[in-house]
Parts: C-alpha cells; structure tokens; sequence
C-alpha cells in the first residue's frame, strides 16, 4: 500500500510539472558552428546587440527570455568563469544580485560553466524577483553564453524548455 501511495504522489507531482512541445524549432549558427533546439512557445525576436546570435521570448505568458551571445573570450579556461565573474558581469544588469550558484559540467564532450542567480529587475514598470540560467561555453577565442532570465514565481513553469534548450545547446551537434 504504501509503495502505490509513494507511485501516485510522484506520478502526481511529476506530471505537474510535465510539458508536452507540438514541435521543436532549431537555431543555428552556421557562421559559429553552435545551436540548440528550442519549444514552439519560444519566438524569435529582434535583437538590439550585435554579439546576440539569437533572443527568445516565451509566448506562454512568463515573461521569460533567452539569448545566446558571442564575444571574445576573456578568460582562457572555464574554470576562471565562477561565480566571482557571474557577478562581478551581471550586477551592471542586476544590481541585486544574490544566491550564486556556479558549476563547472561536462556537457556534450566538453566542460562548461553552468549558473544560476536571483535578483530583481524591472517589468511593466514594478520591480520583479527573477531568476537566471546562465551557461558558457568557450570555442576557439570566443566566449558563448546562453542566458535564460524569467521571474522568479514562473521558473517552474519554464524549466523543461530550459532543460530542452540546456540539454540540446552544443558545436557542430545539432541534427535536424
């Protein structure tokens, strides 16, 4: 009995949390050999800087967005991408910034460097609790990092697109 209780509790709680996708759309980047596949919830929109490759917004209502950006790299190993540069590169954005998190993972045959954080930013003119996924890769002499920011009380409801365009992001990887 108690083994069919411990079933349906997580059968129940797994399934809220569960999302289906109608499709997957892809983003890549010939001229950088790096993409990801990414939910039909996500739509491409304009962006205003010239090292975004490309910048998602979720259509769900969420209020999440995501970019993928390329620079020059400037730091030589992953490792040196910790939570001290986190910060010290995001509290221009996010002045609060607060409960880092930072991993070095091997992910697709290379390390990268996987964070998260919170802090507030404004959204329809109010300040919001938010919290961002922030991964970077290094290739070559460029620094790629995707960044994923949604408001705080709305992560749950985003993390398996997270988990979809995380677990699909790479070089030269992306089969259609």
């Amino acid at each position: 009995m108690r083994v069919l209780l411990f079933c349906i509790i997580v059968f129940l709680f797994s399934s809220s949390k569960s999302q289906t996708f109608n499709t997957l759309k892809m983003f890549r980047s010939t001229k950088h050999g790096v993409g990801f596949k990414y939910p039909d919830n996500w739509k491409v929109q304009e962006s205003q800087l010239s090292s975004t490759l490309i910048l998602l917004y979720e259509m769900s209502g969420t209020q999440s967005t995501c970019n993928l950006s390329v620079v020059n790299k400037d730091r030589n190993l992953i490792e040196d991408y910790d939570t001290e540069y986190i910060k010290n590169n995001f509290i221009k954005i996010f002045p609060k910034i607060k409960n880092i998190t930072n991993k070095i993972k091997a992910h697709l045959g290379q390390n990268i460097s996987v964070s998260t954080f919170e802090s507030e930013m404004s959204l329809s003119n109010k300040d919001v609790d938010v919290k961002s996924f922030v991964v970077i890769m290094l290739r070559k002499n460029y620094r790629y990092m995707l960044v994923v920011n949604s408001p705080l009380n709305m992560f749950d409801k985003i993390v398996n697109d997270v988990n979809v365009i995380y677990g699909t992001l790479g070089f030269d990887n992306i089969k259609n």
